[in-house]
């Protein structure tokens, strides 16, 4: 089991990383306040298949993240909808290693931290997390997690899949 670097919090002074050896880090001696000069995060998210609704909907989920998040760097997303037949969405983040400012060497961080830490975006050509939710679940776009019994909310899933693209994974 590998658990991922953790988030710097704007609401929390001190980030631990564990690791599946056991060892323990608290990435607030490497991530100074000084590169948290930003409360919350900018999400720069491009949209494929979506309508109005549907965008408003995944923008509101990128609102939480944005809330409690801390960065200087927008966080890129793609999102596409997509007939997936067997779930209702899917996250890929992207991964740095050794970037400049990097607290462990030779670790993958989900590329959103990696900018974080960094302060400057050490992949501008790519984007930082892939998402695909499907065309085939019966959504509720409201922004009031208030869905039919036959419905899936929209919003809790797509925050869901954001903390995926966010390095929120675990893999055995």
């Amino acid at each position: 089991k590998y658990d991922a670097p953790i988030w710097p919090s704007v609401k929390e002074g001190h980030p631990v990383c564990s690791h599946s050896n056991g060892t323990v880090f608290d990435h607030t001696r490497t991530f100074p306040e000084a590169r948290r000069t930003q409360q919350g995060v900018n999400f720069d998210i491009s949209y494929v298949n979506f309508n109005q609704q549907q965008i408003d909907a995944f923008e509101f989920a990128a609102s939480i993240w944005s809330s409690i998040l801390a960065s200087d760097v927008d966080i890129k997303i793609n999102v596409t909808l997509i007939n997936f037949p067997g779930f209702l969405g899917f996250a890929i983040p992207n991964g740095d290693i050794n970037f400049p400012g990097t607290p462990m060497t030779d670790i993958i961080y989900p590329t959103s931290l990696a900018n974080a830490i960094a302060g400057f975006d050490t992949k501008p050509m790519a984007n930082d997390i892939e998402i695909y939710m499907s065309t085939i679940a019966n959504w509720y776009f409201g922004l009031d997690a208030n869905p039919a019994p036959n419905q899936t909310d929209f919003v809790t899933v797509a925050i869901h899949e954001i903390a995926h693209g966010l390095g929120f994974i675990e893999t055995v």
